[in-house]
């Protein structure tokens, strides 16, 4: 039960209590962000939306999405 319990733990749409669909990027820590931007990103399209939808949020914390990005 345990291990099971660590695994839905690890489930960002759970976590968040949204669906695939209505999860945002802005729903995401600072640090669930750089995770996806290091493992997941798929083409500067995406990327380029990323910063757009996550700029106002992260603006007054550091550059570290923009520099991970780049």
């Amino acid at each position: 039960m345990e291990i099971l319990q660590e695994h839905l733990n690890l489930d960002i749409y759970r976590a968040k209590g949204k669906s695939r669909a209505k999860i945002s990027f802005n729903d995401l820590s600072m640090q669930e962000n750089l995770n996806y931007i290091k493992y997941t990103l798929k083409d500067s399209k995406e990327a380029f939306n990323m910063f757009l939808i996550t700029k106002e949020r992260f603006a007054g914390y550091s550059a570290d999405i923009p520099a991970a990005l780049i």
